[in-house]
């Protein structure tokens, strides 16, 4: 009976030492793709910004100077 309850609880042990481990891999992993996402979320965040003024600049332009369409000479 001691041995089964000693084999039990050493069985036990192990488990919870096992997802103990996996436990903290996980949160540190969780903790990396946080990160990744903010940091994705900061990039995208500075690349609307810089094509919206872009898009604001060339409007505006657009507007002010009209783009010369090249008129092709005719040949002699």
């Amino acid at each position: 009976m001691k041995i089964t309850l000693a084999i039990v609880l050493l069985l036990l042990g192990f488990m919870a030492w096992f997802l103990y481990g996996a436990a903290s891999r996980l949160e540190e992993r969780m903790d990396s793709l946080r990160q990744n996402y903010a940091r994705m979320s900061d990039d995208l965040d500075t690349l609307s910004l810089r094509l919206n003024t872009l898009l604001k600049a060339y409007k505006y332009h657009k507007k002010q100077v009209p783009i010369p369409i090249p008129i092709p000479k005719p040949r002699p």
